[in-house]
């Protein structure tokens, strides 16, 4: 019986060791996928096929993710070629979503959560 439970025990450590592994795995490769975008458009193909699909991890749906994103945006009869979203620039701002950008300069001018109204207008008006 002992041995049983010992092996039970043995099999649960090396299963969670494996999903812990096959996580990161995913966690790594969706790091990588999201910095596609500030790539020079010349070498998002290479890196996709060259970089991205070694480290693809054995899963179906992210298969699927990858055959589609390949088709629609990365090859060369590509919907949306990188030319069109690829952002390679040497600026300090890295997010695409002009909002956002917008939104960091102007958290960046407010210094205090609770600003009197006349220097709130003064910085909405530099902005």
């Amino acid at each position: 019986m002992d041995l049983m439970i010992k092996h039970k025990h043995t099999y649960s450590q090396h299963y969670n060791q494996h999903l812990q592994n096959f996580k990161f795995r995913k966690k790594q490769f969706f790091k990588y996928f999201f910095g596609l975008p500030f790539l020079r458009p010349e070498e998002v193909n290479e890196c996709f096929a060259e970089d991205l699909m070694t480290i693809q991890p054995n899963d179906k749906q992210i298969q699927l993710f990858c055959d589609y994103i390949l088709s629609t945006y990365i090859s060369a009869d590509a919907i949306f070629p990188p030319n069109i979203w690829s952002e390679f620039a040497a600026t300090n701002v890295r997010t695409t979503n002009s909002c956002e950008s917008y939104h960091l300069r102007l958290n960046l001018r407010f210094y205090s959560p609770h600003l009197n109204i006349f220097n709130f207008v003064d910085e909405l008006l530099e902005v």
